[in-house]
């Protein structure tokens, strides 16, 4: 890996003109090169990777032009070959270590290298970090502000088990304490984050701000360790900016019990009827609970048995918040009506691990994505549960799913020790992951996009830094974004420290991601500006 990371810097050295009229990619002729070969160019089980990788190359300079002309079909092959090149770069060099020493590497070898590392930076390294804050407690939770005119806000929520190394000793019941912090930050200057506040709290397990407006305020639910669903105010010119609203605990009659879980009925984004809003929480007992916030007032309306063991996620169908998807340690994933008895409609148990995060989509209306410890990401048509659209291995158990709020095409995914994930779900029978962050030193939990517009990413200067990568970038593809940038989050539990990048528009379309630990680019032929904690 450092000698890859050495091989892109080489490339990042190279002068390159920014004034470009048309992409362009000077890569040799494979078949050229190829007749010095004694490998046969037929494609066969066991062919070398190097000539695997010259065809992949000399299929995506054949797409290159048509691509730059408008033609959707030769940019997701554009697409598809990146990722293939990608993982033929590390097999090439693998195999180049294995069979040839560095005298007898050719010198068209050699050239060909150094084009196909232009492919490989734009997919692999580029990263750059702008801000860390150190969280001192896991972070777990991390959500950007949809509203203005806070689109600059995200809050970062922790959690941490504290032993209680004595009641352990005497085996007593109550061991242990879960503590928590809520962070409010905001993007300022060239990318840094400034503190504007720091709530000290239980565990938070949970936070999602409402979509839109309630009631004229912006709000911001969290549930926490001791069983509580909380509702923060987010207010302007006031030193404590978060205030703490109302609260209600999900079941009075359970001790020991953790919210695990949130959703608003906003989801749609509507700004119809906000001053009665519904709210659900899943908790640790297997339980969901719907409130209701009434002028500033929380009411439990409704409480139901709905798995056998945890039931980490809730979520509501945001074209009809009548029905309600629920999935638990169980591995069951089940559907409720709340105008019916507390009986599902619907339950399968398709995932063979624990279903851990479900989403609707607020622009496709039978579109429904959920994750499962299976490492599955499964795509849903809400008419029919028998079986899912596409099922895709993220190579991680999936924590969290967020669709991109602008085109709700792409998927941001927390993949625990599979790292975060960007999926492009155009084609929903057949998704693709698009790009993909690794390098953590520990779980991937907490991911979330945010909504800052192209003129205040500008404003922030953010690009300063990387106009040598743009052009560069330039090279493949003439950038061109037919909307506003976006930008996400992502957040590893076991690192404490929270990291702010960003990386460049490409093309039409939008994705990106954040992470706590480290950070870095997430450019690719689909995606839009980012930026990354």
């Amino acid at each position: 890996m450092e000698e890859e990371r050495g091989n892109v810097e080489v490339c990042k050295n190279v002068e390159v003109s920014t004034k470009v009229t048309e992409p362009l990619l000077n890569v040799p002729n494979p078949r050229a090169l190829q007749q010095n070969s004694v490998v046969s160019t037929t494609t066969i089980p066991g062919q070398s990777k190097y000539i695997q990788l010259l065809n992949v190359i000399e299929e995506l300079g054949r797409d290159i032009r048509p691509s730059y002309a408008g033609s959707r079909t030769s940019a997701e092959r554009i697409k598809r070959g990146i990722v293939h090149a990608r993982i033929l770069v590390r097999e090439c060099l693998v195999e180049t270590e294995k069979k040839y020493t560095i005298a007898r590497i050719s010198a068209s070898y050699t050239a060909l290298f150094k084009d196909m590392l232009v492919v490989y930076l734009l997919v692999l390294d580029m990263f750059q970090t702008l801000s860390i804050f150190d969280t001192q407690l896991y972070a777990d939770s991390v959500e950007w502000c949809p509203i203005e005119p806070f689109k600059d806000l995200f809050v970062c929520g922790t959690y941490q088990l504290i032993e209680n190394t004595e009641s352990i000793a005497k085996k007593e019941s109550k061991s242990s304490k879960r503590l928590g912090r809520i962070y409010l930050f905001q993007v300022v200057k060239n990318g840094s984050m400034k503190l504007l506040q720091q709530l000290e709290t239980e565990g938070v397990l949970d936070m999602k701000w409402a979509h839109v407006t309630c009631n004229q305020k912006i709000l911001l639910g969290v549930v926490n360790s001791l069983g509580y669903l909380q509702i923060y105010q987010l207010r302007n010119g006031d030193d404590e900016m978060l205030k703490l609203m109302t609260e209600l605990k999900v079941n009075d009659q359970k001790e020991e019990i953790l919210a695990l879980s949130l959703d608003w009925s906003t989801g749609k984004y509507s700004c119809e009827n906000n001053s009665i809003v519904k709210i659900i929480v899943s908790d640790s007992t297997g339980d969901i609970t719907l409130f209701e916030l009434h002028n500033d007032q929380i009411k439990n309306l409704t409480s139901w048995l709905s798995h056998e063991y945890e039931a980490w996620i809730s979520a509501f169908d945001y074209w009809n918040v009548n029905i309600i998807y629920t999935g638990g340690d169980d591995c069951k994933f089940q559907r409720f009506d709340i105008r019916t008895e507390k009986k599902f409609t619907m339950s399968n148990m398709i995932h063979t691990a624990g279903v851990t995060s479900i989403h609707s989509n607020a622009d496709k209306e039978h579109i429904l994505a959920s994750g499962s410890y299976d490492e599955k990401l499964r795509l849903w048509d809400t008419r029919n549960f028998k079986r899912p659209i596409s099922e895709t291995n993220l190579h991680g158990g999936i924590w969290r799913l967020k669709w991109d709020p602008l085109a709700r095409r792409f998927l941001l995914a927390a993949c625990m020790y599979g790292g975060f994930k960007v999926i492009d779900c155009q084609n929903t029978e057949m998704p693709s992951i698009v790009d993909e962050y690794n390098n953590h030193e520990s779980l991937s939990y907490g991911c979330d996009w945010s909504f800052l517009s192209r003129q205040c990413i500008s404003e922030r200067a953010i690009f300063q830094t990387n106009e040598q990568n743009v052009g560069l970038s330039q090279q493949l593809v003439t950038p061109y974004v037919p909307g506003a940038p976006i930008e996400t989050m992502e957040v590893s539990p076991g690192n404490t420290r929270l990291h702010l990048g960003f990386s460049h528009e490409m093309h039409c379309g939008h994705s990106a991601r954040m992470k706590s630990g480290m950070t870095r680019h997430a450019c690719h032929l689909q995606s839009g500006s980012v930026v990354v904690v």
